[in-house]
């Protein structure tokens, strides 16, 4: 989830699972938006709607930072060096 600016990560880090607003490339001055617990997670329910929420943020923010729309392409496995 991008724009040409910033992007969306989802992160698990322990007992959570962490949405950063994060530069295209890597993690470095990645602003954290929201977590949900791991056990919330592991129902499809429950993640599709957080993951919807966080993106409808993103898509607002934009709007109103960047003048633009963002784009939401397919998922992408993050880089090893990012994954936790």
């Amino acid at each position: 989830m991008s724009t040409k600016f910033a992007r969306l990560a989802f992160r698990v880090e322990g007992l959570w699972w962490r949405c950063y607003l994060a530069p295209l490339h890597g993690m470095e001055g990645a602003t954290e938006m929201a977590a949900i617990r791991m056990t919330l997670v592991h129902n499809e329910e429950t993640k599709t709607a957080f993951m919807e929420t966080m993106q409808t943020a993103f898509k607002v923010m934009c709007e109103d930072v960047f003048g633009e729309t963002p784009t939401f392409p397919q998922l992408q496995q993050a880089p090893e060096s990012e994954r936790s």
